[in-house]
C-alpha cells in the first residue's frame, strides 16, 4: 500500500509546523481516506514516480536521501499542495479547515499530470 503514517522519530515535517500540527494530522487523514490509485497519484506528485523504491518505504527512511518532507507554506504563496520531485519534498499549504485540505489535495491529483496541471 502507499504511504503509512510515519513513525514519529521520522523528521517528515520540516519547519515549524511538527508531526501534531492540525494540517499535517489532517493530511495523513486525508492520505488514509484516499483509494490506491488516488495514493499513487499523490506518490507521483511529489517524488515523481508512482512506485516505491526497491525497498519498500523504508527507502524513504530518515537515513536515506530520498526522504520525503512536507513544509508548510503560506496560502498567499499559493492555495495548491506544490512538490518538489527532485527533492521529494511537498510543500503544504496552512489550510483553515480539513475540508479545505482535501479539496485542494483532490483537485491536484485530479488535473496534475505529469509536472504540470491540465
Amino acid at each position: 500500500r502507499c504511504f503509512s503514517n510515519p513513525p514519529r522519530r521520522s523528521p517528515l515535517c520540516r519547519r515549524e509546523q511538527g508531526a501534531e500540527h492540525p494540517v499535517i494530522v489532517w493530511f495523513w487523514q486525508v492520505l488514509h481516506e484516499l483509494n490506491d490509485q488516488e495514493k499513487s497519484k499523490l506518490l507521483q506528485f511529489i517524488t515523481g514516480s508512482s512506485r516505491v523504491p526497491i525497498g519498500g518505504f523504508a527507502g524513504f527512511d530518515s537515513g536515506s536521501s530520498m526522504l520525503i518532507s512536507i513544509e508548510s507554506i503560506d496560502q498567499s504563496i499559493s492555495v495548491f499542495p506544490r512538490a518538489h520531485t527532485c527533492f521529494n519534498r511537498m510543500e503544504l499549504p496552512l489550510y483553515d479547515s480539513k475540508e479545505e485540505l482535501e479539496n485542494r489535495v483532490r483537485f491536484v491529483l485530479e488535473f496534475t499530470n505529469g509536472f504540470n496541471l491540465e
